[in-house]
């Protein structure tokens, strides 16, 4: 699981990406990712993915292996709009384990 901000969390598995905040939208994978794999980056990629109002969509995610962090892009395949999303591992934000002291 994924973080975006503290307000968001972002859950990627095998066939399906969901993006819970205020409102939640899930990405439904339909095919195995094209993947890119480099001493820095390790891409994927689907272009056929859609999302909960059945609209046409690429996703791209992108894992920065020296920071540990993602990027995911979304883009609607008709408009040609979409977003961005900087995400961080859960595991990053609270460490399991590790108390704060008062």
């Amino acid at each position: 699981m994924l973080s975006e901000n503290s307000m968001s969390i972002t859950r990627l598995a095998y066939d399906k990406i969901t993006m819970i905040s205020q409102d939640t939208m899930n990405l439904y994978l339909n095919e195995a990712p094209r993947e890119f794999e480099d001493s820095i980056i390790v891409e994927r990629i689907w272009y056929d993915a859609i999302d909960d109002h059945k609209s046409l969509m690429y996703v791209h995610l992108f894992y920065f292996k020296n920071t540990d962090k993602y990027l995911l892009r979304v883009v609607n395949q008709v408009t040609d709009k979409g977003g961005e999303y900087f995400l961080t591992p859960i595991s990053q934000l609270n460490p399991v384990g590790k108390r704060k002291n008062k």
